[in-house]
């Protein structure tokens, strides 16, 4: 982290960086000037995401892409606490979380999205793409990427 101390930096993307802790997205998100922050790593753990702290250091930014990647059994059940999880994550924070589950077939995964819009009278589905459905609850979106899709993909 201390390579990029005192750097002016607009946009930024991390991928696989061991030992990435939240406390370090915080001083990277503290950067002047920084918009848009795309991670990936390991060590990220959903529930630190909705602390009030890491709230406030990172609501200037313009774009916050995480991904944490879920261990999942291929159980629709277990799929939809998944997706019910970072729905309710997305709508304490008032954000869109872009969600990709791997490791689970894509029948599982319409399954669980199928089951969860069943059971909670609250999420409804606002787009869909060949790629994409995106799932709102209130004020809160989850985009659930296919299981053939890549960050990114339109």
């Amino acid at each position: 982290m201390n390579a990029l101390e005192g750097k002016r930096l607009d946009s930024l993307i991390l991928s696989s960086v061991d030992g990435l802790t939240v406390n370090d997205l915080i001083s990277i998100a503290s950067t002047n000037g920084l918009s848009q922050l795309r991670v990936k790593g390991s060590l990220l753990n959903p529930s630190t995401l909705i602390s009030d702290h890491f709230n406030r250091t990172l609501s200037n930014l313009d774009i916050l892409l995480i991904h944490v990647v879920h261990n999942s059994v291929a159980n629709p059940i277990f799929v939809a606490k998944i997706i019910s999880y970072w729905l309710n994550l997305a709508e304490e924070t008032d954000r869109i979380v872009q969600l990709k589950i791997e490791g689970i077939g894509q029948e599982t995964q319409d399954s669980a999205i199928g089951r969860l819009m069943r059971k909670v009278d609250s999420v409804q589905r606002v787009a869909w793409t060949p790629h994409q459905i995106v799932l709102s609850n209130h004020k809160g979106q989850v985009s659930i990427l296919d299981c053939a899709s890549l960050f990114g993909d339109e």
